[in-house]
């Protein structure tokens, strides 16, 4: 998805990802800093130590189900975006089932998940954060051939129709 959405005026943007994930070039973007959990520059999702609208561009892939609070997590993550900014994130296999599922604590053979997502996952994302736009994008992963979703979040309706159009059909899924 990032190959088809890089714009060269990326160039001037400032970026933060978490964890080691490879979706994304540091070339892409004037700078990228990158959280890893549990190491020296490890910020806490639920309360991230950044002023508010510090980025251009949040990512976030693979990481939500492992936060306690995850709507306080995507509201921190909101929080930290310059106006105009997006977030990219994605969690595993959310229409694999209608509803999240949440136990509330860390399952240790679920990888310390707190939660399986659902079909649900845009509106509970849309309720944490009234007034986000939410693009969901189906994709298939190139390795495992596998369908996977893609979600763009932003406060921008411009910026959210000018990912999509750079993207293969997909559709937009609240906000």
């Amino acid at each position: 998805m990032w190959n088809r959405i890089v714009e060269a005026k990326f160039g001037d943007m400032k970026a933060l990802q978490f964890s080691t994930d490879p979706a994304a070039d540091a070339g892409w973007f004037d700078t990228l800093e990158v959280s890893v959990f549990g190491r020296r520059n490890s910020l806490d999702l639920q309360s991230i130590d950044r002023p508010n609208g510090t980025y251009d561009v949040v990512i976030c892939n693979h990481v939500l189900e492992h936060v306690e609070d995850d709507a306080q997590a995507f509201r921190e993550l909101m929080r930290i975006l310059k106006p105009g900014g997006f977030l990219q994130f994605s969690v595993p296999s959310p229409h694999a089932r209608a509803e999240t599922e949440d136990w509330g604590y860390p399952k240790a053979e679920l990888h310390g998940h707190y939660r399986t997502y659902g079909r649900d996952l845009v509106q509970r994302f849309a309720d944490a954060q009234p007034g986000v736009g939410i693009l969901e994008v189906p994709g298939v992963d190139e390795v495992t051939e596998n369908q996977q979703y893609v979600y763009f979040a932003s406060f921008d309706r411009h910026r959210l129709d000018a990912i999509q159009s750079r993207l293969p059909p997909g559709r937009r899924a609240a906000g």
